[in-house]
């Protein structure tokens, strides 16, 4: 079952990185996938559509688009973070409300090298072995 997941989320991803959310031209992103004893990682450079958004210049002048000043749970915790990154987050946060744990977790880099630094997703084999960490930083307690 995990494999299947696993296999979804790389899928999605995929799609994700080749979504073609550009301003002039169609450049889809390089996608890796590896795997531990705990979890799989499958990392995107760049995102295929924040880290392109930022690369491409859509939070300068003439598009300006938002950001999220301050530190918060839809941030994961970091301050300045594009809001078009937002929604990573939620796909977090639901999961843990629905089924108590995440189902892949993304871990991205500091707001201000978003698009320079890839953002890494993570599927971890058991959730129990999820770190406390990741359920803190989008203002969750891990289950115990």
């Amino acid at each position: 079952m995990i494999v299947l997941i696993v296999l979804a989320a790389a899928l999605a991803h995929l799609v994700h990185a080749a979504s073609g959310i550009t301003f002039e031209t169609f450049t889809p992103a390089l996608a890796s996938a590896a795997s531990d004893e705990e979890k799989f990682t499958i990392t995107m450079t760049p995102c295929g559509s924040g880290g392109k958004l930022v690369l491409e210049g859509g939070y300068k002048p003439p598009r300006n688009l938002a950001r999220v000043k301050k530190a918060q749970p839809q941030t994961f915790g970091k301050e300045n973070f594009p809001v078009y990154c937002t929604h990573c987050a939620f796909q977090e946060i639901v999961p843990i409300e629905v089924l108590g744990h995440p189902i892949f977790i993304t871990d991205p880099p500091d707001a201000d090298k978003i698009g320079e630094i890839p953002c890494s997703v993570y599927i971890y084999k058991d959730p129990k072995n999820i770190p406390e960490e990741f359920y803190e930083r989008i203002g969750k307690k891990k289950p115990g």
